[in-house]
């Protein structure tokens, strides 16, 4: 079976209120780490399908402390210098964002963040009209409603379930999901992310494990 196909099933699967194979972001539970452990430069350089960015002096890494239940895994950067930060982004095929043209979306994550984190954790969700690659292409962000966003206030005793709703542009032909923070950070503070889903519906459902 095709994957195009496959996520057609799985988008009418969640149409009709089925609660398996309805994410759409791969390795959401950052699992798999073929690439390493650790990245200090932008690009893919450790967990499977995230493309990391630093800006700054900032190190990707796996953590496996303390993480929500039926976790082994989150991603976390680390500021190692003043005025910097990281962004993780998954981008999505063609094929797929075809099948998806014109249906509202849930995106929803795990996030936990230092004590004296500045700002929020936020969402990024883009599409562009020429292409799947991200290399020279052009990116819209597209308008998110109902979000919920993480902070120090909220999210530095344990983890919090950020959410925000999409709808997918009629000629859109690729896209990506991002969480990314709203400020620049001193040294020393870091955000950790896991459970990544991105389905069909206007609502987060509990997080689908997938091999």
């Amino acid at each position: 079976m095709s994957r195009a196909r496959d996520f057609a099933d799985l988008a009418g699967s969640a149409d009709a209120g089925g609660l398996t194979g309805r994410n759409l972001i791969i390795n959401g539970a950052m699992q798999v780490w073929q690439r390493g452990t650790s990245q200090t430069g932008t690009g893919y350089g450790c967990v499977d399908r995230w493309r990391n960015t630093v800006s700054g002096t900032t190190t990707f890494s796996q953590d496996t402390a303390s993480l929500p239940t039926g976790f082994e895994y989150a991603l976390r950067w680390t500021t190692g210098a003043s005025s910097s930060y990281g962004q993780s982004r998954q981008f999505i095929e063609t094929s797929t964002i075809k099948i998806l043209r014109g249906r509202t979306l849930t995106a929803s994550a795990y996030v936990k963040v230092s004590g004296t984190y500045s700002g929020t954790v936020t969402w990024e969700i883009a599409y562009s009209t020429t292409s799947d690659v991200n290399s020279g292409n052009t990116w819209v962000q597209l308008t998110e409603t109902n979000v919920v966003t993480a902070s120090a206030s909220d999210a530095s005793s344990d983890y919090k379930r950020i959410s925000c709703n999409v709808t997918i542009p009629s000629n859109a032909l690729g896209a990506y999901i991002g969480i990314v923070p709203s400020a620049t950070q001193a040294s020393g503070e870091w955000v950790s992310v896991t459970g990544v889903q991105l389905e069909v519906g206007e609502q987060a459902t509990p997080f689908e494990h997938r091999s």
